[in-house]
């Protein structure tokens, strides 16, 4: 069989192996989504922004079913549909089929980016049918005033009383969706090298689930803690800042996939 076929016919394989393993994209971007898409007027992005974590994190939980599913045939309290999904999914398997060693890494590959970018995609469309974004701000902040005029993109002053003081950004969602979707992209294009080094290292479960859940839990709790704009002035700097925020993916995505390759091609050995 050509390398071409066994391409497309391994990526078929993947995405009909599980129904489950296509749940995660959908339920890394559901929360995101909400939380964007949810009202028309803001007092702060705090809320809309808290799905930054989740779109870093999941990811690592996708990466971990595709390129290191050994992991979960480890763990003692999975359940056997989980077992059963890893060992469809896992390398020791892959390799018994009549697939070339590179195929099995760009099939997985790009099923991979396909399972993480479908979601975004939708999320992007869905901002589109009401890209405007308004944030109501107290008139008497007026460093909060000046950071969101100075931030969102063509940002106006609609409304002002002795109370409170309204801006309005025509794309101000659209805007705030490709920045999330583009730090999100950063930690994604990273997790698949990490995840086939941990799954070689003595204590992995442990490593795993400490990284898993340390980072969603402080993704989470960031903002609160640090009493300051957390996400908004990191969102707002990629927003600003567009040719250099994809150079550094670009750089992230190259590296991150010759080191899964590298990784992956040394599993098959």
């Amino acid at each position: 069989m050509k390398p071409i076929n066994q391409f497309f016919h391994l990526l078929k394989y993947l995405c009909t192996a599980s129904w489950w393993i296509l749940v995660l994209p959908m339920a890394f971007i559901v929360q995101p989504m909400i939380s964007v898409l949810s009202t028309s007027s803001f007092s702060s992005l705090m809320l809309q922004t808290s799905g930054v974590g989740m779109m870093c994190m999941m990811p690592m939980l996708l990466a971990s079913m595709i390129f290191a599913p050994e992991l979960f045939l480890r763990m003692n309290f999975t359940t056997p549909q989980t077992q059963q999904m890893a060992a469809a999914y896992s390398m020791d398997f892959l390799v018994t089929r009549p697939l070339d060693k590179p195929v099995i890494f760009s099939a997985r590959y790009t099923f991979y980016w396909a399972a993480l970018l479908v979601p975004c995609l939708v999320m992007i469309g869905l901002t589109f049918t009401n890209p405007s974004l308004t944030v109501n701000i107290p008139t008497k902040n007026s460093e909060e005033i000046a950071f969101f005029s100075s931030n969102l993109p063509n940002a106006e002053v609609t409304e002002k009383s002795e109370h409170r003081t309204t801006l309005h950004s025509p794309t101000g969602r659209v805007h705030l969706a490709v920045s999330m979707i583009l730090l999100s992209a950063g930690f994604a294009a990273m997790w698949p090298p990490f995840v086939i080094w941990l799954s070689r290292q003595r204590f992995r479960n442990w490593i795993f689930w400490i990284v898993f859940l340390g980072g969603m839990l402080g993704m989470q709790l960031s903002p609160i803690f640090m009493r300051s704009r957390f996400w908004e002035t990191g969102l707002f700097l990629i927003q600003g800042h567009v040719l250099i925020s994809c150079l550094a993916l670009g750089f992230l995505i190259f590296f991150g996939f010759h080191a899964a390759r590298r990784g992956t091609l040394g599993d098959c050995r």
